[in-house]
């Protein structure tokens, strides 16, 4: 005598079969994800870097020394430290000395004057404070930008910084 199987029985085992598969499929993403960060493939929580001016800045930011000169020198006295701004699409640089305090704008009394239309009279101000170099923006209508980011008070920028200043963009350096 054959006995029927009732349907909850059908639905049941379809179910532990789906779960059974979500739970392998589950496993084997997560070992190949590890299998990735581990050889440096990926990075399930790597954020991608914002764009500045299709330039891709792959180089670590160095700090200033204590006498305001990058890369350390110690022994560079304070006055012949030079600060250079060079634009990033023609190239052309500015060059103010580095003493406390670096004015940039279109205005003659300026350190460094660019003649820029969507520049202020005096648009940013570039100071030195403890051996760190601080970009603080004037208040201006277009704003200052540090690599990608609208700045608001004093923020601290670093060698090979770019500066997005009324309509064109800068790199930071200072020359010994």
């Amino acid at each position: 005598m054959v006995t029927a199987i009732p349907y909850w029985v059908y639905i049941a085992a379809a179910a532990a079969l789906a779960a059974a598969a979500a739970a392998v499929v589950t496993a084997v993403l997560i070992r190949r994800e590890k299998r990735r960060v581990r050889h440096g493939i990926g990075n399930a929580d790597m954020v991608p870097p914002l764009p500045m001016s299709n330039i891709i800045k792959d180089k670590i930011r160095k700090p200033f020394c204590s006498t305001g000169c990058a890369r350390g020198r110690r022994s560079v006295r304070r006055d012949r430290c030079t600060l250079v701004l060079t634009e990033v699409v023609s190239g052309r640089e500015y060059r103010a000395k580095l003493g406390r305090r670096v004015t940039i704008g279109r205005k003659r009394s300026c350190g460094i004057r660019i003649k820029d239309s969507c520049l202020a009279p005096c648009h940013c101000t570039l100071s030195r404070l403890r051996g760190r170099l601080f970009l603080d923006d004037n208040d201006t209508l277009n704003g200052t930008i540090v690599n990608g980011i609208l700045i608001k008070g004093k923020t601290p920028v670093f060698t090979d910084d770019l500066v997005l200043i009324g309509s064109r963009e800068y790199k930071i350096e200072v020359v010994a």
